[in-house]
């Protein structure tokens, strides 16, 4: 049986993420779950300094990761959460792009005898 890991609700917190990224190099995982609500926002921008958090710390981090895991480096599967907004889709996609994750809004994606759904519910959007 592969183990997996399913996380949400970290909200920009780096030493949450530094836990995270410690248990991935620890136990390899075969897959990543990244459920949404993974920005700083409110109280939770205060433990991150930097203006880009997408970039400079989730892609960078996750890069490092790869770098170092290599062949043993988990399919990491990402949707952003209600409290994300949708303003850092483009950056997900481009590091989709690069290899680092799947953003898996609206789709569909196999990982090994399972099909992974998911779909991004912003009720911000949403009309009266």
């Amino acid at each position: 049986m592969s183990i997996c890991f399913f996380v949400s609700d970290l909200h920009g917190h780096t030493s949450r993420y530094r836990k995270l990224f410690d248990r991935i190099l620890q136990e390899k995982p075969a897959a990543v779950f990244l459920g949404g609500d993974l920005l700083p926002h409110g109280l939770a921008s205060a433990s991150y300094a930097g203006d880009d958090f997408m970039g400079d710390f989730l892609v960078k981090e996750f890069s490092r990761l790869q770098g170092i895991l290599k062949d043993a480096y988990p399919r990491v599967f990402v949707i952003l959460g209600n409290d994300d907004g949708r303003a850092p889709e483009e950056a997900l996609v481009e590091a989709e792009s690069c290899g680092i994750w799947y953003y898996i809004h609206n789709t569909k994606v196999r990982w090994l005898d399972f099909d992974v759904i998911a779909y991004y519910f912003d009720s911000g959007n949403m009309s009266s």
